[in-house]
């Protein structure tokens, strides 16, 4: 009680005189029998997320160890996750369907129909959908010093009433993929669990990949 909870969240994420993280866990029991614990996830910005893909594996692979199990169900703001321990380090999460309903992304318009066009010199048709978190994926290759000038523009462009991660996703054959992500509340990030599975659905609904692809 009493406590600036973003201040202190920012404090705690700042890699200069902080602990220094893209994103912060919180967890507590949760109300639910049949859920092992309740999580939620702060940007790094002191804004609240939605899910976090990696840092569910990063608590999955803590609680297989602390409760000895091999599957969990973790309860988030947004919906119920299972995880499931794959041996060897790997940690599985069902992130669920992707939604490409508009107010569910969500986007401020829905004539957009999900594929929007840009029209920013270089950047033209980006895909928008929801993973657990809204997220828009470009097939172009970017630079880091264009992401990050791009970037925030993208995650605070009018058409994304909450904001959204930026996912640029350069194709080098059918079964890999690299991508570049400015993340909301975060920024330039060195990896985007919820990204990978955006880019990746999106690449295999438009044919741009096999599926699985890396």
């Amino acid at each position: 009680d009493g406590l600036d909870a973003p201040k202190f969240i920012k404090q705690i994420a700042d890699r200069k005189t902080g602990i220094g993280c893209d994103l912060v866990v919180i967890t507590r029991d949760s109300d639910k029998e049949y859920c092992d614990i309740y999580a939620k996830f702060i940007n790094s910005d002191g804004t609240t997320a939605e899910i976090c893909g990696n840092a569910l594996r990063c608590l999955g692979k803590e609680l297989f160890k602390l409760k000895e199990k091999k599957q969990l169900v973790i309860e988030t703001d947004k919906r119920l996750i299972d995880i499931e321990d794959y041996g060897n380090g790997n940690v599985c999460v069902d992130m669920g369907k992707p939604n490409y309903d508009c107010s569910s992304i969500p986007l401020s318009s829905e004539d957009n129909n999900n594929i929007i066009d840009f029209n920013l010199e270089y950047l033209k048709i980006g895909f928008a959908l929801n993973i657990g978190n809204p997220h828009i994926v470009f097939f172009k290759k970017i630079s880091d010093s264009d992401l990050t000038d791009i970037g925030p523009i993208i995650e605070h462009h009018k058409y994304f009433p909450d904001r959204i991660n930026v996912t640029f996703a350069d194709i080098q054959d059918k079964k890999n993929i690299k991508v570049n992500v400015w993340e909301r509340g975060a920024g330039k990030t060195l990896a985007c669990g919820t990204a990978a599975c955006a880019t990746a659905f999106v690449a295999a609904q438009t044919s741009k990949s096999e599926n699985p692809v890396n």
